[in-house]
């Protein structure tokens, strides 16, 4: 029996066989956009986008997705073999900013939710370097719609209650 617990998820979006890191193509829909400064929704579409591939190639499903950039939890709602059901909190950020915990309120909201469903609260942080047009490190956070990325992601995280307003502790959790 797979215990839904199990976190053997490896760090994403490296090469498997060398564990450099990919670049990833971000693609933009509006072609007037190719080479403009990314925007927030751009930025938390390709994030979904990029979960939503790499857990459906785990063997997730997914029931439902909200790309909304504002912090409307849940994100992404799967479900593994097992039937667990998970309510994906992302949260995005540019390199080299890597975002650590949701707020007090994102976390009560989607713990809330989570509860009501019988799901599993998970916590996705993604962060993203643009290496188009980059010749320093400094130049990552310079981000472009339709650039070739960088995108730092371990995994998803539990939630663990704090009782502090700035921060939720996360830890490791494995969804498989």
């Amino acid at each position: 029996m797979n215990d839904p617990y199990r976190n053997d998820l490896p760090i994403v979006f490296v090469n498997e066989i060398t564990g450099e890191p990919l670049l990833i193509s971000h693609q933009t829909t509006d072609p007037s956009r190719q080479g403009k400064p990314i925007t927030d929704q751009e930025l938390m579409d390709f994030a979904v986008d990029l979960l939503a591939y790499l857990y459906t190639k785990q063997g997730m499903k997914i029931k439902s997705e909200n790309r909304i950039a504002t912090c409307e939890y849940p994100n992404l709602v799967l479900q593994n073999n097992n039937g667990t059901v998970f309510f994906i909190a992302i949260k995005i950020a540019r390199f080299p900013a890597n975002p650590l915990s949701l707020s007090k309120a994102g976390y009560d909201s989607l713990n809330e939710l989570a509860q009501e469903a019988g799901a599993v609260p998970l916590f996705c942080p993604l962060s993203f370097g643009c290496a188009t047009n980059a010749t320093s490190f400094k130049d990552l956070a310079n981000t472009i719609a339709g650039g070739k990325y960088f995108v730092a992601f371990r995994g998803a995280q539990s939630l663990e209650y704090s009782t502090g307003d700035e921060a939720i502790n996360v830890s490791q959790y494995k969804t498989t």
